[in-house]
């Protein structure tokens, strides 16, 4: 599998990762396209880094505002996984 580039959502810059965040990467896109049958390509995809894990979120490109949290909330799929072990934590839905 190819380590896919990640759109920054904020800014709209491509990045590619390596290492640890990329493993963590690969296996979130890994368990985002199995338990939704569907591919990632098709998302935009975020990581952000807290102290034991990664969070990796999956967001739909285009979402009507009908369909937002907030006037700035994005639903989507979130995946957490633990940074020492690559064990998935916790995926869900979020809003």
């Amino acid at each position: 599998m190819t380590i896919p580039t990640l759109m920054n959502v904020f800014n709209n810059e491509s990045n590619v990762f390596s290492g640890v965040m990329a493993k963590s990467i690969e296996i979130a896109c890994n368990e985002f396209e199995k338990k939704l049958n569907v591919k990632w390509e098709n998302y935009i995809v975020t990581i952000g880094e807290v102290d034991v894990c990664h969070i990796v979120n999956f967001s739909p490109k285009v979402v009507s505002p009908g369909f937002r949290g907030s006037s700035d909330g994005v639903p989507g799929f979130e995946i957490k996984i633990k940074k020492s072990n690559y064990e998935i934590i916790e995926s869900q839905f979020v809003r």
